[in-house]
Formats: C-alpha cells, sequence, structure tokens
C-alpha cells in the first residue's frame, strides 16, 4: 500500500494498492488531477522496476547458461566407452544426474520442508524457518531482488542448461528407429528414475547442511534446538552468527547493485566475443567451432524456456504445460535437424556443423530434465486438501512423467524416423 499526501491540501490521503486501484480516505478535499498524476507515477515506478528485473533476469540466465552449456559438453566428452548413444547409457545421462543433484542440492526452504514435516510438526519453528529460508544450504543469506535474479540464473540457466531433455529422447529414438527397442525401454527407465533419484539425494543433502549449519542456535520454540528462532512468521529468521561473513558479503553486493549488474554485463559481451573470436580462428578445429557456435545459441533456448514456464505452468499446476511444450518444441527441432543431416542429400560443411551447434546450444538448453523432474517429485508428494485434514493423493506427478515420456518417444520418432524410411 503506498500511501501520497497533498501538501496543499493534507486532510485527505490517497491510497494505491498493488493491483492500481486508488482509493481515498476522505479528511477533506483532494484534486481528481491530483489523483491521477498519483497513480500515473506509481504505474511508471512499477514498469521501470519490472523491466529492470526482466535486465537482471536475462544477463543471469545468458551468463549461467553458457557455463550449464560448456559443462554439459564437458561432462559428456571422453565418456564414449560407457556412455553412448548406442546403449540406454546416454551420453546425456551423467549431465541429467549432476544437474539433477545440484538443482535439489540448490533447492528453496519450501521444497525441503515437506521432508522435515516428517520428523516434527508442520507448525514447529525449525520446519518454519527452514520454509522461509531462500538457500537452505547457505542459511545466512537473506532474500533479497538480486539473490532471487542470481538464483534464477543458478536453477534455470545452469542446472536448465546442464540437463537436456532433447539429446538424450534423441539417443533413444534413434534407437527405436533402428529397431533395438528393448535398449531403448531400458534408456528411458534408467534417464528417468537416475535423475529422480539425484534430486532427492540432492535435497537430503541440502536439508542435512542446513540442519548442521543452525545446530545450536536458539528457537522460539520447544524441542530440538538446532533452528533459528523468527520473531514471526511474516519475517525472516534472524542471521546466524557463523554465516555473518555470508551475509556480510551479500549486503554489500545489494549495496552496490548497480557496480555488479554491470560487471555481469561486461562478464556475458566479453564471453560472447571471445567466443565469437575463437569461432573464426579455429578454422581446422571442427569440434571446438560447434562448442562456441553452441555457447553462443544456448542462452536463446534458456529464456526462451523461463518465460514459457513464467506463462503457462502457473495455468494448469497439475500439469506444466511451459516445461512440457520448452520440452516438445526442442525435440521436434532436433529431430528435424538430424534427420536432415542423416538423409541422403549431402550437406555442407556448415550446414552439419550449424545443425550439431543448434542441438547441443538451442534445443540443449530448450530442453531441461532437471526441472521436469523437479516437477515430476513435487506432484507426487501427498498434500492435505484445502480447508481440511485430509491427505490429498493423485496420480498428477505420474500422469505427468508418463504424458511427457510417450509424446517425447513419438514426436522424436515422427520428426527423425522419415530419414530412415525414406
Amino acid at each position: 500500500m503506498v500511501e501520497c499526501h497533498d501538501t496543499k491540501a493534507p486532510t485527505e490521503t490517497l491510497a494505491i494498492n498493488p493491483s492500481n486501484e486508488v482509493s481515498l480516505h476522505v479528511q477533506g478535499t483532494l484534486t481528481t488531477s491530483t489523483c491521477k498524476a498519483v497513480a500515473i507515477d506509481c504505474d511508471v515506478q512499477r514498469i521501470r522496476a519490472e523491466r529492470r528485473k526482466l535486465i537482471y533476469a536475462v544477463v543471469t540466465l545468458t551468463a549461467c547458461c553458457q557455463l550449464g552449456v560448456l559443462s554439459r559438453y564437458g561432462t559428456g566428452k571422453g565418456r564414449q566407452r560407457v556412455f553412448n548413444d548406442a546403449t540406454a547409457l546416454s551420453p546425456a545421462l551423467p549431465a541429467n544426474i549432476l544437474g539433477s543433484f545440484l538443482m535439489g542440492l540448490l533447492a528453496d526452504g519450501k521444497a525441503l520442508s515437506p521432508s522435515l514435516q516428517q520428523v516434527v510438526n508442520a507448525e514447529h519453528t525449525t520446519v518454519e524457518s527452514l520454509r522461509k529460508s531462500a538457500l537452505p544450504i547457505l542459511p545466512g543469506v537473506v532474500s533479497s531482488a538480486g539473490l532471487d535474479a542470481l538464483l534464477l540464473g543458478v536453477r534455470t540457466g545452469f542446472c536448465g542448461s546442464l540437463t537436456t531433455f532433447s539429446s538424450w529422447n534423441q539417443d533413444m529414438v534413434e534407437l527405436l528407429v533402428g529397431g533395438d527397442w528393448r535398449e531403448a525401454f531400458a534408456g528411458y527407465m534408467i534417464g528417468l528414475m537416475l535423475p529422480l533419484g539425484a534430486l532427492a539425494i540432492g535435497r537430503m543433502a541440502a536439508l542435512y547442511l542446513y540442519l548442521i549449519q543452525t545446530r545450536g542456535v536458539p528457537t522460539t520454540g520447544s524441542g530440538s534446538g538446532y533452528c533459528p528462532a523468527s520473531p514471526s512468521k511474516s519475517q525472516p529468521p534472524p542471521p546466524i552468527p557463523r554465516m555473518r561473513c555470508i551475509t556480510s558479503v551479500q549486503r554489500g553486493c545489494e549495496a552496490r547493485g548497480w557496480l555488479v549488474f554491470v560487471l555481469a554485463v561486461l562478464l556475458v559481451v566479453v564471453a560472447i566475443v571471445v567466443e565469437s573470436v575463437l569461432i573464426a580462428t579455429n578454422s581446422d578445429d571442427t569440434e571446438l567451432r560447434r562448442l562456441f557456435f553452441g555457447l553462443l545459441f544456448g542462452p536463446f533456448g534458456a529464456v526462451l524456456r523461463w518465460q514459457l514456464g513464467v506463462r503457462l505452468n502457473v495455468r494448469y499446476p497439475p500439469f506444466p504445460f511451459g516445461t512440457f511444450i520448452a520440452n516438445m518444441l526442442a525435440i521436434a527441432i532436433l529431430g528435424i535437424l538430424y534427420a536432415i543431416k542423416d538423409d541422403d542429400v549431402r550437406d555442407g560443411y556448415w550446414a552439419i556443423l550449424q545443425i550439431k551447434a543448434i542441438g547441443l546450444g538451442f534445443c540443449g538448453s530448450l530442453s531441461t530434465v532437471s526441472t521436469f523432474v523437479v516437477e515430476i517429485s513435487d506432484r507426487l508428494r501427498p498434500q492435505l486438501r484445502q480447508g481440511t485434514q485430509q491427505v490429498n493423493f493423485n496420480c498428477a506427478g505420474a500422469t505427468y512423467a508418463l504424458c511427457t515420456v510417450l509424446a517425447a518417444c513419438m514426436l522424436g520418432v515422427a520428426a527423425f524416423g522419415w530419414s530412415s524410411w525414406a
């Protein structure tokens, strides 16, 4: 609620709520033009804040996405003896497992609190403080706009781009098209179960790290004394003494937010320039050119996936259509591109290079396994029915997983199979 007072007639208060509705607490007179001017000024400030938030998000997503693509490329390199596209162990599997584990390790308090509720009551101060933690593995950090942008980049940008649904699915589709359906079935089962297990292990590790770091900190409630006290349910817990160093660093960065933002932009610009120069100079190394082109294409896929999730996932919570569409779109594009590459028509050097780079960068970052398994895990968890104490068991998580895998398999076969059957 924003209150504006007229200096000439201070007997009336103008109140503007977040939904931009204007209400007047009448104690005197206030001109209509003043009301409109204040409302317009608040709208302008809100638009500027949203635009600034969008720019921060795009910059962090771009930087973290390129690190994710680079890490995925390095993770799959040199492991062809164990992980290869001719078996159920896809080359994308190690990156998917690692990214899912990191996604669990970097989970927020709301995702970890249900595990703790199995031990203590949901209203216990331990659960309350954990639920308010933005990053439980570092209890000293406090939720803020800068931290939110950084966590968006790390979770959606880095972990989402480190894992890839499209490349993993493409390997299984090629097995199906080649007639090895048993290996493909095993690959789908392994590729789904192992990231789910890695996510659960990452979340448990984050929970234990939180409890270890907060052990011995006084609480406001009875029971175990390893959770920081919280003065009220609407306020975050106070800083933990042993984490004051991290809290001080965060406050320093927040106080110099413009400088941190400029440094982040410079880092992204320098990375793009270096990648472009390396593409032009490494004419003899096709693999390096593919990597650098992939790094340039990756952020476009990550930003598109983020926007699809923001706009569509909330429309029907039991089935996140934003993530589903992002994965299906990447699968279709990758399948068509690989079908063009493998057909009888001889393609040129640059065509093959761009196809591989788009698959590595754009499609690999547009699709994600880490977010996919998080959404499955959250929807498999029993929940209380609204307004009651009855436990509600539903099959939303299993339905989402089954529909996604089946749709990915059929779409991948349709997009890629024609090159082999023609």
